[in-house]
């Protein structure tokens, strides 16, 4: 008897990485998509889903349907590019506060803040931001990925003043050895360039010297990444 194509398999694994690959090229330029990427995750669900039932019903119908050996690595694979695209921690300004309440209930799971917990730079509104950035920095557990502040800036004529106050208290409450620089590319294009956008946490940061922007460009996150 001829096996049939198993697509449940080929079309959810690529639902995953396209869930993963689609948020910075395509959702990320829409403010219903881009401040919780529920588009995305759903695509990525839908794909483990799909995954689930063809590899189950090549299990129970090898006879009929392909797919034991590669349907099974197919799998794998798609749980890894899920699991990668939810290795973050992004919560908005106001969510803040349950981030803190779910930090504070698991003190063994090591998180990485997005983003500084996004707050509204383009308004330049501070609190209660500052104060939540304060009581998360508290759990030694959590560091803070110091990216995407200039995406949420004034798109046509932000300063590297504007952004100041937000990377400085993160700094501020975190030290230098909890924070790392993050590019947050291709979206901080939509309102810099990656140079415009590195060039203004240099400026902020300048006169901390040399020794601390290495940490928060490089040595920070080859510690917490275990990239050596």
């Amino acid at each position: 008897m001829k096996r049939s194509w198993n697509w449940p398999v080929w079309v959810g694994f690529l639902l995953v990485p396209a869930g993963l690959v689609s948020y910075p090229l395509f959702f990320a330029r829409f403010p219903v998509t881009r401040d919780f990427p529920w588009a995305n995750l759903a695509m990525m669900a839908l794909g483990l889903v799909l995954l689930g039932v063809g590899i189950a019903r090549a299990f129970r119908r090898p006879d009929a349907y392909r797919g034991k050996v590669f349907g099974s690595i197919l799998g794998v694979a798609g749980i890894g590019v899920a699991a990668f695209a939810c290795y973050g921690f992004l919560v908005l300004a106001r969510q803040l506060p349950i981030a803190i309440n779910l930090v504070s209930h698991c003190p063994k799971v090591s998180f990485i803040l997005d983003h500084c917990g996004v707050p509204q730079v383009k308004e330049k509104i501070l609190d209660p931001w500052r104060a939540h950035i304060s009581e998360i920095a508290k759990f030694p557990n959590v560091v803070c990925k110091v990216s995407g502040l200039v995406a949420y800036a004034n798109s046509t004529n932000w300063t590297a003043e504007d952004l100041r106050p937000y990377v400085e208290h993160v700094i501020g409450c975190f030290g230098w050895d909890r924070v790392m620089f993050g590019s947050d590319w291709p979206v901080c294009t939509l309102t810099a360039t990656y140079k415009q956008w590195v060039d203004a946490l240099q400026s902020i940061t300048n006169s901390a010297g040399e020794s601390s922007q290495k940490k928060l460009f490089h040595d920070n996150a080859v510690r917490i990444y275990r990239l050596s």
